[in-house]
């Protein structure tokens, strides 16, 4: 009997670490969101003329990219208000032979009648994922910036002339991020979903940080950086599928400073199915672990603000924070075998827990509401969003093991365009039906046996898996 109350002790203290961490994950994000909601109230950025105009590389990585696709990409940098000649496209195919004839043949023609200087390339041996093309590119580039495109980028026509101002401006900046929009925000539910969740994410990672001069974490695609600066730090890591976040620690615990800038923007395109988010996620999920495991202590050790430790920490957890759900659920299920409800004790957090919740969902449906969404349609994408970043939890435990066995993660290239809309209607639910399914069984036994707390625990993490499964069982994932 004396190994109940030890359980106790150990269920209070596991609840008590895993509150106080989910807690400030929360209000992290919901600080920055707000402030960075105020900040986007205030005066805009004023960038400066430049002069001379220095010559400018855009690398643009490609794997069975449709031709309009690229196209659109290239006509967006024609559009550009800077220099023409100023401009060096170097696009790295990781294609087949024959598809890349016929790509490179179409991106010739266009760079011939529209006067853009483009070299197309292939390599012979796709190694180092997206890394591997782009330190294929930085070394043929020659302009004094880097800039990095993914095919469904579209800048606005300031953009060149923005980024480049401010980096020749502010010398210390050795890389720049700027604001992504939705470009393709109706064409799906999911895209509907990811639209808010990316202005959320923006007014947060972006936005609150800048207005405080916190680290930047730039998000690669629409990003700048001084060539010199890439090359000194050894280009982009090839073994890391978050090759972007990788390179910006590492930036940042050396001494340099990313900048911000909201005057421009970048449209990108989001996954259209949820079998495509999903697998987007699990790509990030790995490449931030890797990220996690690899900086954690270079990150406590380095000589950078206290404050930006605590920050960039909490940025690489965001993730992690989901598989406090699996060991609830643990708890939960030793409640049936020692007779006593383990969970009880996180009935003492509940109350911040929640209030922290409904910050967070206030956040959401403030930013659909500035997305034009009425005030239904907000909350219910709202709930679509929560649902979604919900069920990522066995994708987070999935990849995690996936990482600790050495398994090595593939590249997942989300369809795009015409290659979007073909996939619809094709998501998989087996998983989430499986656990929404569990889960329900689970709660209605450990009301059986007493156990209510841990019921109510269950019954929660179910409702998402259930509300996923339903949703792409109907094909309208």
């Amino acid at each position: 009997m004396s190994s109940i109350p030890d359980l106790q002790l150990i269920s209070i203290i596991i609840t008590s670490i895993i509150s106080l961490i989910s807690s400030s994950v929360i209000l992290f994000h919901v600080t920055y969101y707000w402030i960075g909601r105020l900040k986007s109230r205030g005066e805009k950025l004023f960038l400066r003329e430049i002069d001379s105009y220095p010559l400018v590389t855009v690398i643009v990585p490609i794997r069975n990219e449709p031709l309009d696709i690229i196209v659109r990409l290239l006509r967006s940098l024609v559009n550009q208000s800077y220099p023409k000649d100023k401009i060096e496209v170097i696009i790295v195919s990781d294609d087949e032979e024959d598809y890349f004839r016929e790509v490179s043949s179409r991106i010739l023609d266009f760079s011939r009648k529209s006067g853009l200087m483009v070299k197309v390339f292939r390599r012979r041996r796709a190694v180092g994922f997206k890394a591997g093309a782009l330190n294929y590119a930085l070394h043929r580039s020659r302009g004094k910036y880097v800039v990095v495109f993914d095919v469904d980028a579209v800048p606005q026509p300031n953009y060149l002339k923005s980024v480049v101002s401010y980096m020749e401006f502010n010398g210390d900046v050795d890389g720049l991020a700027v604001k992504w929009a939705p470009l393709n925000k109706d064409s799906s539910p999911i895209s509907e979903a990811q639209a808010v969740s990316l202005n959320f994410l923006t007014s947060i990672f972006f936005d609150g940080r800048s207005s405080v001069n916190g680290p930047i974490i730039a998000p690669g695609c629409g990003c700048v950086y001084r060539r010199n600066t890439l090359l000194e730090v050894g280009g982009w890591n090839e073994s890391c599928l978050a090759e972007d976040v990788e390179l910006s620690i590492k930036l940042l615990i050396r001494g340099g400073r990313i900048g911000y800038i909201d005057n421009t923007f970048v449209e990108v395109e989001n996954p259209e199915t949820y079998e495509a988010f999903k697998k987007q996620q699990a790509r990030w999920i790995y490449g931030t672990t890797q990220v996690l495991s690899r900086y954690f202590f270079k990150i406590i050790t380095s000589r950078i603000p206290l404050v930006w430790k605590l920050d960039l920490i909490l940025y690489l957890f965001q993730y992690h924070v989901l598989l406090a759900n699996f060991v609830f659920i643990a708890l939960a299920l030793a409640s049936i075998l020692v007779g006593i409800d383990l969970l009880l004790p996180s009935v003492y957090f509940s109350p911040l827990l929640l209030t922290l919740s409904a910050l967070q969902a206030l956040s959401y449906y403030n930013t659909a509401r500035r997305l034009g969404f009425n005030p239904f349609e907000s909350v219910v994408v709202m709930g679509r969003c929560t649902a979604m970043a919900a069920v990522l939890a066995p994708t987070v435990l999935l990849q995690n093991v996936k990482l600790l066995i050495r398994w090595r993660e593939g590249w997942y290239i989300t369809p795009k365009g015409p290659l979007a809309r073909r996939v619809r209607g094709k998501s998989s639910n087996m998983l989430e039906s499986l656990l929404a399914t569990s889960g329900i069984l689970i709660g209605v036994m450990l009301l059986i046996f007493g156990l209510p707390i841990s019921a109510s625990c269950i019954f929660t993490f179910s409702i998402p898996y259930a509300y996923v499964s339903w949703k792409t069982s109907k094909g309208i994932w």
